[in-house]
């Protein structure tokens, strides 16, 4: 197996992926990251103002009493520092 390019070949046969690569030969990219290198295009730090998680492909799913395309918009009944009052 060659991995694809994308990971090694371990004592087991089995691929090792390199970071931002998944599945058995590779192929696929991990976590957030797309495109042929697998480049994460998304940060949840900042592209979800630490409010959420990026979902695959782009985009903001947001935590619990947040809203908003960038999870910085409090839900209506949520609100103060954190949305948690």
């Amino acid at each position: 197996t060659d991995c694809g390019g994308n990971g090694k070949c371990g004592a087991d046969g089995a691929c090792e992926c390199f970071e931002g690569f998944a599945g058995a030969d590779c192929s696929i990219c991990a976590g957030d990251g797309e495109g042929e290198a697998c480049e994460a295009t998304c940060a949840a730090e900042e592209d979800c103002s630490d409010n959420g998680r990026c979902l695959p492909g782009g985009g903001c799913e947001c935590f619990e009493g947040f809203a908003g395309e960038r999870c910085d918009v409090c839900l209506a009944g949520h609100q103060g520092e954190g949305c948690g009052e």
